[in-house]
């Protein structure tokens, strides 16, 4: 897990961008936007302390469908798609005897 810090307006993710990791709001607030940077830029949704976004990209890595910027001082933790491609290979090559059932 990775702590980052960002101001005001700083930028998360940027829409388009290949999905490599999923956040977790401890402080502030994000903006999710549609059409960042252009004249039809519009907020689709804020997030607070708690919140998550771009989980997906922990399972597709497919595009990003928004932007993500700081509302504020913010403070969010960073768990990366290499780090859980480890604990998937991990659990789907586990042996599925009857001891182990009970954990998958």
């Amino acid at each position: 897990m990775e702590v980052i810090r960002l101001q005001e307006g700083e930028e998360v993710f940027h829409e388009g961008t290949s999905g490599d990791s999923w956040y977790v709001i401890f402080e502030g607030e994000v903006r999710v936007l549609k059409d960042a940077d252009t004249e039809a830029e519009s907020e689709i949704a804020r997030l607070g302390p708690g919140k998550c976004f771009d989980e997906m990209a922990i399972l597709d890595g497919m595009p990003r469908s928004a932007s993500v910027r700081a509302a504020g001082p913010l403070t969010i933790f960073r768990f990366r798609r290499d780090r859980f491609d480890g604990c998937w290979r991990r659990e789907v090559s586990a042996p599925t005897s009857p001891a182990n059932r009970s954990k998958i």
